[in-house]
């Protein structure tokens, strides 16, 4: 359908990228879901080692994937296996929200060192509880056998020194950086002001 949303995967070689071998991956292809108009299926895209098998896994958001009644609710997939034949997903999601767009930005790394990547998910317009549009980042910290959650607010990680505003967008683009001098990863929310 319309904006239903398709993911290209090239191979590299040693000459560069090729597309010898293009193939097409839309949402139909992750286990138990369905491509539908509107999900806008790689909208962002993210690889990071989720299950530390020295294989680095694909991570997909569809913002504007419907949660049972709730529009535009949002999902992120990471997805493992072979790229011909998926054989395990992981979905991510806010319950109960509608208009969140959630996974708008996505990111991987292994903030803690403990050599799991962990999970950076972008929602710049979360509003419940804070101002309309202020935004959230999400961190999932990857630890063998289960997953934590982190919820980042602008205030959270500024104290005092920024307030949340209307329409902010927080966490509109996020990133994750390694840090040599201290061998160390952080995480960088970015602010969005149209």
């Amino acid at each position: 359908g319309t904006n239903a949303g398709v993911v290209h995967l090239l191979w590299g070689s040693q000459y560069g990228v090729t597309t010898d071998n293009d193939m097409r991956f839309n949402q139909g292809m992750v286990p138990d879901e369905a491509a539908e108009t509107g999900d806008q299926f790689g909208w962002a895209l993210a690889a990071g080692d989720i299950y530390n098998d020295v294989k680095d896994d694909l991570i997909v958001s569809a913002p504007g994937q419907d949660i049972d009644d709730y529009e535009q609710a949002g999902v992120v997939h990471v997805v493992m296996g072979p790229f011909n034949h998926w054989e395990y997903s992981i979905t991510f999601h806010e319950p109960h929200h509608a208009d969140l767009r959630y996974g708008y930005a996505i990111d991987s790394g292994d903030i803690d060192n403990n050599g799991y990547d962990d999970l950076v998910i972008g929602v710049p317009y979360y509003s419940y509880s804070i101002p309309s549009g202020g935004g959230q980042v999400v961190v999932y910290y990857v630890y063998a056998g289960h997953l934590q959650a982190q919820w980042y607010y602008l205030n959270t990680i500024s104290g005092d020194e920024l307030s949340i505003r209307e329409n902010d967008h927080f966490g509109f683009a996020v990133a994750v950086l390694e840090e040599p001098h201290y061998n160390k990863t952080i995480f960088l929310p970015i602010i969005f002001k149209p």
